[in-house]
């Protein structure tokens, strides 16, 4: 199974007066709960991953810039998959490379900034193939099938 949150978790609406629209605790205990009830409906692996950047530089309205919350809520990320035992693919690290004018390329264009575009689907792609096909082979071996590699 792999895991991601939304980015919508770490953001913040004038209407929440401040507020993330998912506080960190509540966030982890998601993440947690999620991760207990995959185990608990059989999921061999579970792969848990990062968020991207994103070119979403401004304030929020609580004044936390809005990509220190994405990266604030991704070191939780970090935290629950070392707590846990799951896999960690960290997408934000091969993000981390692009400067904002090839990050731009990556995204969908302003206003968005936010999602991913093609080639940005295509870079997310590469970092969490390894993880999957690894689990994958992980699974299957211990069903005492064979995986080409």
């Amino acid at each position: 199974m792999t895991l991601q949150f939304g980015l919508n978790d770490c953001n913040c609406w004038r209407t929440d007066e401040g507020l993330p629209r998912v506080s960190p605790a509540a966030f982890v205990a998601n993440l947690n709960e999620m991760i207990e009830r995959a185990r608990l409906f059989g999921a061999a692996e579970i792969v848990l991953a990062t968020n991207h950047r994103t070119l979403r530089r401004g304030p929020l309205p609580s004044g936390e810039p809005y990509e220190e919350a994405n990266a604030r809520y991704n070191e939780l990320i970090r935290d629950v998959a070392a707590a846990s035992g799951v896999t960690l693919c960290d997408v934000w690290q091969k993000f981390v490379p692009f400067d904002d004018r090839i990050l731009e390329r990556m995204l969908l264009p302003a206003p968005d900034a936010l999602h991913l575009s093609e080639e940005g689907n295509r870079v997310y792609c590469d970092a969490i193939w390894p993880f999957v096909r690894e689990s994958v082979s992980t699974v299957l071996t211990s069903k005492g099938a064979l995986i080409e590699r």
